[in-house]
């Protein structure tokens, strides 16, 4: 190896992690690219939605009324009370959702019928979380409950997140 080729792989590698580091920021979430929804009935929910706020005030919050709802709401509940709320509070910058302490965790759906489909690849319960990663594309009860990529007959309501781990 020559003399500057020696010299020449350090400056490159220097060139490209300032380069990478001064376009991070770009891909960064900021406080306007949040959504934070909580139940309206749940004290400790909308406490902690204000207390969110305070820390990142570009935060938007959504409150969302569902009284006597614990860990569990139904599939036709989500779809009317959470799914259709949070839909119209979308803006073109939102990138994250976030869901606080009282919202329900699991979306009870035991519509099975006309499917065709076995207990190995539909399930009855999904979680809040699921289903909000295709809250645009899942708008039935039927779609719901798809959730691995998989087994999804329709990849579009497939969760994107589903056998993976890392970033990637």
């Amino acid at each position: 190896m020559t003399e500057k080729a020696r010299w020449s792989f350090p400056r490159v590698g220097i060139f490209l992690v300032t380069v990478l580091a001064w376009a991070a920021p770009g891909y960064a979430i900021n406080d306007l690219n949040v959504l934070v929804v909580y139940n309206t009935a749940s004290p400790d929910g909308a406490t902690i939605a204000q207390e969110y706020q305070e820390m990142y005030p570009g935060v938007r919050l959504l409150g969302v009324n569902l009284p006597g709802v614990g860990e569990e709401i139904s599939g036709q509940d989500y779809l009317d009370k959470v799914r259709a709320p949070i839909l119209q509070s979308l803006t073109a910058t939102t990138d994250v959702i976030v869901t606080t302490k009282g919202m329900p965790l699991r979306i009870n759906n035991p519509y099975q019928s006309g499917l065709g489909v076995t207990q190995a690849n539909w399930s009855a319960y999904s979680s809040l979380e699921s289903e909000l990663t295709r809250i645009d594309t899942v708008d039935s009860l039927k779609g719901m409950g798809w959730q691995s990529v998989l087994f999804s007959p329709n990849p579009a309501v497939a969760n994107p997140y589903d056998l993976r781990n890392g970033s990637k």
